[in-house]
């Protein structure tokens, strides 16, 4: 790849992960805990710590 093409996949990807961020974070700035709104990265820590709670009570021994 030459050097303008470099900077047009660039670009195309900044724009990209931007969009899909503002996105995001509408949905996320919609979500309260206790009437209060939680940040992005309050919203995927919870989503992970649930993620992981779920698994383990999946798990059969």
């Amino acid at each position: 790849m030459n050097e303008k093409q470099i900077n047009h996949f660039v670009d195309s990807y900044m724009r990209t992960y931007i969009f899909a961020f503002k996105e995001v974070n509408q949905v996320i700035e919609q979500v309260t805990l206790d009437g209060k709104n939680i940040s992005v990265e309050q919203f995927f820590s919870f989503t992970r710590t649930y993620e992981k709670r779920r698994n383990e009570c999946n798990r059969t021994f």
